[in-house]
């Protein structure tokens, strides 16, 4: 039996980016953060969704009038860890909101809920989350700092008021002895703090406060990233059920504000409400407030309404801090076998703007010393940014490159900091060349993109040879006499003597070429999974299609009521 109509996806991708931000400028009027709550009563209920829904359409609808300058979410995305498909879609679908605004800096943390299997093993794998809120998600970003190794943590950038503010969005358990990663994540996130020693710093992490005090890992974190590192002023979480907030000392004496958040407990999964979190420097305060967008109601009592306490110009630095002339690290937004798209933020009127490049980085502030320059439009723009298309590159191949302004004097020269990348092979991987016959690009390019809303995602569709630009949500049917097959996602049936179950899947003939791995989970409780070991046996091929149809096949024990199946498809190329 199938537990529902898709079958789970995980790829497992590896994208580096350059690290940048995209700061518009922001007056000292006061500016406000939104926090997204445990979220997975939302996308685990159709009739619950819509609160998820009217969050984030609230936060966009409203980003100029509550000068809304970053949102994030502390994880518990989904309930059902990587089992339930549907929930990642409904969570991903939620969030596109928020990229149509693409100046408008957010985070996701992965929360306990949001691993692959377990939500009580912080070693676990987490491949479902990095598909949909990985790396991948914000390759166009400006203000996407870049990941942890891992990729489960996240670093990210913003300006208001005239100071420019960091972000950590740190995986659950980060810290945690339990947790394989925790050594690899902590040198990850100092590396990043230490980078940025006098950038006011604002932590969110799934698990952190309780109710009457830190929590373990909230301890973990406190000592290990906190304590030691003053410019960290606030800290985010959620997990544990209700309310709470309180202010602490670090061990330079000075205040770290801790905030929990989490309402899953309420009526149909939290009743829509977020926090928003005010910073009024003109009264050195920082008023916190509940608020659903599905009532329209604030959250009344202390608990969900308060006011901190904040010298904004000795916690945060001086205001009105002008930006710098370049103010983010340069990207590349897309590079091919031939030319790349670089860009960076500009924050100076100039009538001269370059990009100098070449195969080595020439580590100087000369012209002439880069043999490669490219002449940008004079810049009247202001505070934005600023990209050029340098051509004539080779294939697979390094380059360094850099940004350069003047307003025509030497006094008023300035050159960004360095970018790198590497472009394109010649010849595409199986799944680019899919997406590209579609014209899937950008978001909609991504694995775990549902362009045509489906329900099933591109690398599904991938992998089992059907249309991502049309909804064909359909299960494989064949004609076992005349053997031709219709695409379509796995089916099972049951035989008898000895009892059971077998699963007919589509794969791709070249998967091992293409990168793919396609592995049939079997479970009685929908808790433990375990994975058959049994090869294919293949059943009817397409040559010209270039798909397969096989069977797996495992035994139900004796007793076993129900027996369920999903498959794993990791794209690994």
């Amino acid at each position: 039996m199938n537990p529902s109509p898709g079958s789970l996806s995980v790829a497992a991708m590896v994208v580096v980016h350059g690290l940048s931000c995209h700061c518009d400028a922001q007056s000292v009027d006061p500016f406000t953060i939104v926090v997204m709550p445990d979220t997975q009563g939302y996308v685990e209920s159709s009739t619950d969704y819509f609160h998820f829904v009217h969050q984030t359409r609230w936060i966009v609808t409203n980003r100029v009038a509550e000068n809304i300058v970053f949102a994030t979410h502390v994880g518990d995305i989904v309930q059902n860890n990587g089992a339930i498909a549907l929930e990642w879609v409904r969570a991903a679908r939620a969030f596109l909101r928020l990229d149509r605004a693409p100046s408008l800096p957010y985070s996701v943390a992965l929360g306990n809920h949001d691993y692959d299997n377990s939500a009580s093993n912080p070693s676990d794998s987490a491949d479902t989350y990095v598909s949909f809120f990985g790396p991948d998600r914000y390759a166009e970003k400006s203000w996407y700092g870049g990941s942890s190794p891992d990729q489960r943590s996240h670093w990210q950038r913003f300006h208001a008021g005239g100071r420019v503010f960091m972000h950590l969005a740190l995986e659950w358990q980060a810290l945690s002895t339990a947790n394989s990663n925790s050594a690899e994540v902590t040198a990850w996130a100092q590396s990043v703090l230490d980078a940025h020693p006098n950038t006011p710093t604002i932590i969110t992490t799934h698990e952190y406060l309780g109710t009457s005090g830190r929590v373990l890992a909230g301890e973990e974190i406190f000592n290990a990233l906190i304590r030691g590192n003053p410019q960290v002023f606030m800290v985010l979480g959620g997990h544990v059920l209700g309310e709470n907030h309180r202010t602490v000392a670090n061990d330079a004496g000075k205040p770290v504000h801790e905030i929990l958040a989490n309402f899953q407990n309420l009526a149909e999964g939290g009743m829509g409400y977020l926090l928003r979190i005010e910073f009024d420097e003109a009264n050195d305060l920082i008023e916190v407030s509940t608020y659903s967008p599905s009532l329209m109601a604030l959250k009344p009592g202390a608990l969900s309404h308060y006011r901190l306490g904040l010298d904004f110009d000795r916690r945060l630095g001086p205001a009105g801090q002008p930006l710098p002339i370049w103010w983010s690290r340069p990207q590349v937004s897309g590079a091919t076998p031939n030319e790349a798209v670089v860009m960076a933020g500009i924050n100076q009127d100039s009538p001269v703007v370059k990009v100098v490049w070449d195969s080595i980085d020439r580590g100087t502030n000369r012209l002439g010393d880069w043999p490669n320059a490219v002449t940008l439009p004079p810049w009247t723009g202001g505070s934005n940014l600023v990209d050029a298309t340098l051509t004539g590159l080779s294939e697979g191949s390094a380059y360094c490159y850099r940004f350069f302004a003047s307003k025509g004097d030497p006094a008023t020269e300035s050159w960004s900091e360095g970018g790198t990348f590497t472009t394109e092979d010649f010849s595409p991987t199986p799944f680019q060349s899919y997406l590209a016959a579609f014209s899937l690009t950008d978001v909609l390019g991504l694995p775990g993109a549902d362009s045509d809303m489906d329900l099933l995602t591109n690398l599904e569709e991938f992998s089992y040879g059907l249309d991502p630009t049309v909804s064909d949500n359909l299960a494989l049917s064949m004609e076992e006499i005349g053997g031709g097959f219709t695409n379509g996602f796995p089916v099972s049936k049951v035989s008898f003597n000895p009892l059971r179950v077998s699963v007919r899947f589509v794969r791709r003939i070249d998967h091992a070429a293409a990168g793919l791995s396609y592995t049939v989970q079997f479970s009685s409780d929908l808790i433990e999974w375990e994975s058959s070991s049994a090869i294919p046996t293949v059943l009817l091929q397409d040559l010209e299609s270039g798909y397969e149809v096989v069977e797996v096949g495992y035994p139900i024990a004796t007793g076993v009521i129900a027996q369920f199946h999903r498959m794993v498809i990791v794209l690994d190329s």
